[in-house]
């Protein structure tokens, strides 16, 4: 996990307003803001944002613990670029959960 600059690897492949069933179980990147920042106490969302929506990421520490502990200290307007796989939501739920497996952020 880095916190510099972006290169080109870090390139949006959508934008989060877009993300959807035609993303399910691929990896995405996505460039926005912290919307919001849930913690639960074992497990992080963040809702990212960008002109065209929001979508909610989840930062699990069995996933990985770097990640997680470093999801924790975002702040609402953080600008991030997140890299992840788009899951759907519980029980069948027309929403998408993302799970990012890398992130860049300043």
């Amino acid at each position: 996990m880095t916190t510099d600059f972006f290169d080109e690897s870090w390139k949006r492949t959508t934008y989060c307003g877009f993300v959807g069933q035609s993303h399910e179980e691929q990896e995405i990147v996505l460039n926005g803001w912290v919307r919001r920042r849930r913690d639960l106490g074992g497990i992080v969302f963040i809702e990212l944002w960008d002109h065209t929506g929001i979508v909610q990421t989840v930062f699990n520490p069995e996933l990985g613990e770097t990640l997680y502990e470093k999801a924790k200290t975002l702040r609402n307007e953080f600008v991030l670029a997140l890299r992840g796989k788009v899951r759907n939501g519980p029980r069948g739920r027309k929403t998408f959960r993302w799970i990012p497996v890398a992130g860049r952020w300043r």
